[in-house]
């Protein structure tokens, strides 16, 4: 896969998960047009860079634990 492919996902992802609009891993993977499997290692990932998130029954979502965003790039100092 190539990294901006992984960007974007990731930045999908994010999104979804912020508007609580992920559905199961499942219907996940559907949105974002890869596998189940692959649903689980972006989470992984994201978890790894610090990212809280949890499934959510009631909301049927993937959610962040408390207020964040999950950001890809680069922050200029000017």
């Amino acid at each position: 896969m190539e990294t901006t492919d992984l960007i974007t996902r990731l930045s999908i992802l994010n999104q979804l998960i912020r508007l609580h609009a992920t559905g199961n891993a499942r219907e996940l993977a559907v949105k974002l047009e890869v596998t189940e499997r692959s649903v689980y290692n972006y989470i992984k990932l994201m978890k790894s860079y610090g990212a809280p998130i949890v499934y959510s029954k009631p909301c049927h979502s993937y959610i962040y634990e408390g207020e964040g965003n999950f950001f890809i790039g680069f922050i200029s100092s000017l």
